[in-house]
């Protein structure tokens, strides 16, 4: 079954590189020898195990799976440069065709990737559980708070040299810089 047309991002997709099955662009493409017409591998797989290995895809020729060939090397290169979105929902990355498995394979919002993340109560998690988890560890929040207030300190540090032009003031403003770094490399 075919990729879903609304996923691509260059707009008009050529016509030819669309299944007339099931109407997405083709996933694992199949040529018919006589007609040289493409269709997605599933598509005319289970269209000719419905008809008894006879199927009439599109000129209405009786063709049998012996009958399908793999296509030129052209439509892969094209179907391949397509520019796709990410199967995964809060993913926006946009790939080529040919590098999509590749990144599902390894993007962070493929449910179906063990990565684990250690909080700072020492529990591991998967990036859901982790997202879920963080708002209600304490060790967590504190470091988060704590964070904060190195933000807020290095920023009030920042407007005070600014508005009174003191050297003085700098120790304290690089003092907080330093340590607002320094926390936010302990983050996992």
């Amino acid at each position: 079954m075919g990729f879903d047309i609304s996923r691509f991002i260059e707009g008009n997709v050529h016509q030819e590189l669309i299944c007339v099955i099931c109407h997405g662009v083709l996933e694992e493409p199949l040529m018919i020898i006589e007609c040289q017409h493409l269709y997605c591998a599933k598509c005319v797989r289970v269209l000719a195990a419905k008809q008894n290995d006879n199927c009439y895809p599109l000129d209405g020729y009786s063709i049998s799976m012996s009958q399908l060939i793999q296509p030129i090397r052209l439509v892969k290169t094209l179907l391949n440069e397509l520019k796709i979105r990410c199967d995964f929902e809060g993913c926006q990355q946009t790939v080529s065709l040919g590098e999509l498995q590749n990144h599902c394979a390894k993007c962070e919002q493929n449910p179906e990737i063990k990565m684990k993340f250690k909080c700072l109560c020492e529990k591991e998690f998967s990036k859901k559980e982790f997202n879920e988890h963080k708002n209600n560890c304490l060790e967590f929040v504190k470091k988060e708070l704590k964070i904060s207030k190195y933000q807020i300190l290095a920023f009030s540090a920042n407007i005070n040299f600014q508005n009174q032009n003191q050297i003085q003031n700098t120790s304290f403003s690089s003092e907080a810089h330093f340590l607002y770094s320094q926390l936010l490399r302990s983050l996992p």
